[in-house]
């Protein structure tokens, strides 16, 4: 069961916060924003591009990632070897 209360209190500041919001944007960014809005409801090819540009950008990060990786287990190695003869000629000592 809802509370009716909350409700209409979600409601009302709903109603608020949009007008709030495009009476802070400029102009020019509240049309970027209704053209890509149209765009999307109107043209399907569109989303299919974006979806392939959000797939793209998602396999660059995981491919750096995994770069990152790599390098990370190339200086833990070298820490290794270098902890190693150090403490190698700290015993010879």
């Amino acid at each position: 069961m809802t509370d009716s209360f909350a409700v209409q209190r979600g409601r009302k500041g709903g109603l608020k916060g949009g007008p709030a919001r495009a009476a802070k944007l400029s102009p020019e960014r509240r049309k970027a924003i209704a053209q890509k809005a149209a765009m999307f409801r109107w043209n399907k090819t569109h989303r299919v591009e974006y979806r392939d540009n959000i797939t793209k950008a998602i396999s660059g990060i995981k491919e750096r990632i995994l770069n990152m990786e790599t390098e990370l287990e190339k200086y833990k190695t070298a820490l290794n070897i270098i902890e190693t003869l150090c403490l190698a000629s700290w015993e010879t000592k």
